[in-house]
């Protein structure tokens, strides 16, 4: 069997990391050289781990959604159905990442016509333009629909025997049953959870103290950390809120500063109203500190996101024995609950009353939700207000007994070991590959 990965990118983090995983969980089952990436840009310094070919083609990568012409778009199609076809043989399995994103629809409408032929196709989704992506979803009727003149959710959504799909959670896999998509064609497919052995050797004063060199924390107090990249869906605003309003119970922490251009000016607005208004957020901490060496010393990992297409944070913090806290995703964290999983210190809203209504934080404009920080920061009686209003906060302060903890490692341990992700992917190739 071979093996054809398809992606936007492999820039370090996300979609990347899952590909990093799945490269180190088929090595039991297809040899190196047997498996191929295809991408749109080559890879970042350390996002994959695994020693695999891997070829650039740039028409792969994400394209502006500014309605490119439709002779602009059958030239893209072609050099893709080129560079995928070359790949190809009698036994190749092609496994394409989030192409439902509308991302590039080019590449969504090519891997389909490919399937057209017979090839077998993982298309593993982990993300949805239907979900809150209108722009997205635009492009895609338009490049699929207009330039193509091809049937939108037919391309999307097919019929195919030899055509899968692989979600992340439940919640995708019933979106993808109300599309129309038969059950037998629909795979779960949860992220595993796989870090490299660290060598803990280093006490946690000594790492304590590598942080302190760069980073002006209070050696007395809890780290709280946010390993995330600081994209607008991550909530930043929230967290930043969280610092502000309990500065004397924790070092708060964000991990990275966003990749994408487009996310950089609001990010770089929150930096610069921490700074300006002396609100102890450190940022970009992952970017100077060795990432399992922070991990080590953290107290708790904190999630503030309003949508993750896996919630990798709810179950990594987890590995390291670290109590996840914060902002609850019900539509995510139902699955790893039913697994078994514990997540005593979430709260589900943080309602803040406004000079005009009463508002979920997140829906607050950005200006909005400044002023609101402000206001909280010179008001005693708007924090009591606050406190009142949302007393499911206090719980991400609440200590985590040592059963739920170890509960919650083998939890982990268990459901989402790279092992039972690589046989059940293995299977799913297996699968694709021997039926006609």
């Amino acid at each position: 069997m071979k093996l054809l990965i398809i992606h936007y990118h492999l820039q370090p983090g996300g979609v990347t990391r899952i590909i990093d995983s799945q490269l180190l969980a088929m090595s039991k089952f297809i040899a190196s050289e047997d498996i191929c990436i295809l991408t749109g840009e080559p890879c970042g310094k350390g996002a994959l781990t695994g020693s695999v070919a891997t070829e650039v083609l740039p028409e792969l990568n994400y394209i502006d959604s500014s309605k490119p012409s439709a002779a602009e778009c059958a030239s893209m199609l072609k050099k893709i159905e080129e560079r995928i076809k070359s790949h190809i043989s009698p036994d190749t399995v092609i496994h394409p990442h989030n192409i439902n994103l509308g991302k590039n629809p080019v590449l969504t409408y090519a891997v389909h016509k490919i399937s057209e032929t017979g090839i077998p196709v993982l298309n593993h989704c982990h993300d949805f333009a239907e979900d809150g992506r209108p722009e997205n979803l635009e492009f895609l009727k338009y490049v699929i629909g207009k330039c193509f003149g091809a049937d939108f959710h037919k391309i999307l959504y097919p019929d195919k025997a030899r055509y899968l799909f692989g979600v992340l959670n439940s919640t995708d896999f019933e979106r993808l049953l109300n599309c129309g998509v038969r059950r037998d064609l629909v795979n779960l497919l949860p992220n595993p959870v796989h870090f490299p052995e660290m060598d803990t050797a280093k006490k946690r004063s000594e790492i304590i103290d590598t942080i302190k060199a760069s980073f002006d924390i209070a050696q007395e107090l809890p780290i709280f950390t946010y390993p995330v990249r600081a994209i607008h869906r991550k909530n930043i605003g929230e967290f930043i809120l969280l610092a502000s309003l309990f500065a004397d119970k924790a070092n708060w922490i964000i991990t990275l500063s966003p990749q994408n251009p487009l996310e950089k000016p609001e990010y770089e607005a929150w930096k610069d109203f921490c700074r300006n208004n002396d609100v102890k957020v450190f940022f970009e901490v992952g970017e100077k500190i060795d990432f399992n060496e922070l991990m080590h010393v953290t107290d708790r990992c904190v999630t503030t996101s309003m949508k993750e297409g896996f919630g990798m944070v709810f179950l990594e913090s987890w590995d390291w024995g670290v109590p996840v806290v914060g902002r609850n995703i019900p539509a995510v964290t139902r699955d790893f609950i039913s697994n078994g999983l514990s997540l005593p210190h979430l709260y589900g809203n943080l309602f803040v009353e406004t000079e005009t209504n009463k508002s979920d934080f997140p829906q607050l404009t950005l200006r909005e939700q400044m002023k609101f920080i402000l206001s909280l920061k010179s008001s005693a009686a708007l924090k009591e207000q606050l406190l009142k209003n949302n007393p499911g906060i206090m719980k991400i302060f609440q200590n985590t007994p040592d059963k739920i903890i170890k509960q919650n490692m083998e939890t982990v341990k268990n459901s989402y070991s790279l092992e039972a992700y690589g046989k059940k992917l293995f299977d799913i190739y297996t699968k694709l590959s021997g039926q006609s």
